[in-house]
Order: structure tokens, then sequence, then C-alpha cells
């Protein structure tokens, strides 16, 4: 434990915390109102202004667009979701290792299902199983393509509107911030 960590972190917020658990208080002993973010006990969040909140589960203060994962136990810039594909949060640091993730799975599945297409317009497979489990292999290779295309999609959507998938689905925007068209807000 840093000595005067908790003084500074009171001096620059303008919150303190008894003992750091909740109830919250401004520097002027009036309790401040806080609003449940997630599922767990301890998810709560502090609006500062100006986008900024503080997290009471990591006890740090968040920027805009910032939020808590409670998979991971982190707060996250510019958090856009949790893959459970990859086990990670997908957020500002890589969510472009993400949407590569998603155009390479599809690249590979097209050129699965071409290769496997190929050498079966070449191969002289007469047995009918042999034929049934080709056409049931493309068929499911064909359903993830299509799948991994509309998730591609949506995201590419996401990034030329300049929303994280949280922001998109809970309706919740912030004014601030440039989109690959234009400024976002006044």
């Amino acid at each position: 434990r840093i000595s005067g960590l908790e003084e500074e972190v009171a001096r620059v917020t303008g919150i303190v915390a008894a003992l750091g658990m909740p109830p919250y208080h401004d520097l002027a002993g009036n309790p401040i109102d806080i609003s449940p973010m997630g599922r767990h006990r301890n998810d709560y969040r502090i609006e500062l202004g100006e986008g900024y909140v503080f997290c009471t589960t990591c006890e740090v203060v968040c920027p805009p667009r910032a939020s808590h994962c409670r998979d991971c136990d982190n707060c996250v810039l510019a958090f856009d979701h949790h893959c459970p594909f990859v086990n990670n949060c997908i957020g500002q640091r890589n969510y472009r290792f993400f949407c590569a993730l998603l155009a390479s799975a599809m690249c590979l599945g097209v050129a699965t299902i071409a290769g496997v297409a190929i050498w079966f317009g070449h191969s002289q497979v007469h047995a009918w199983a042999n034929r049934v489990a080709i056409v049931a292999f493309v068929a499911c290779a064909v359903t993830l393509v299509v799948f991994v295309a509309g998730l591609g999609s949506l995201h590419a959507y996401l990034v030329v509107r300049g929303l994280t998938t949280r922001e998109a689905f809970t309706g919740r925007v912030g004014d601030r911030g440039r989109t690959l068209l234009h400024l976002r807000g006044p």
C-alpha cells in the first residue's frame, strides 16, 4: 500500500472513500450518488464530468469511453467487448488485431471452400458416403464464413461510425470523438 495515495486521489477527483468502501463522499462530506455498472456487487461508477468516471472496482479514474470488464476485472480504454474466442478484452489497443483476425478467418474459410470445391471437381470420388461427407463439410464451412463475414461487416460499420460494440448496443455514446467521416458532436 502506498502512503498518501488515497489523499492524492481524493484531491484530484474530489472523491473521498471511507476505508475504500462505499458510500463515497465529496470533499465537503456530502454523499455521492453512485449508479450500478455491472452484475457484481462492487461494480459501480461515479460520474466526474467531462466523460470521466471513477471505477470503484479498480479504484481508478477512467477516461471517457473506458469501461470495466467483469470477465477480466480490469478497466479497458475504448472497451468494445470481451471476446470469448480469444479470451481477451477488445478495446483501444487491440481492436485492429481483432479486425485482422476476422479478416484472416474469413480469407481462410473462403480458401478452404475453394480448395475443397476444386479438389471435389477434379477427384474421382465415386463413393456416395464420401460425397455426402464433403458436401456436409462445405455446408458447415459456408455457414461459418457467412457468420464471420457478418461479424466483420458489423465491425466495419462500427469503425466507420466511430462506435464500439458496447456503445452501439447500449445506446450510450459520448458527444466527443472522431469517426472516419466526421467529428462526433456539435
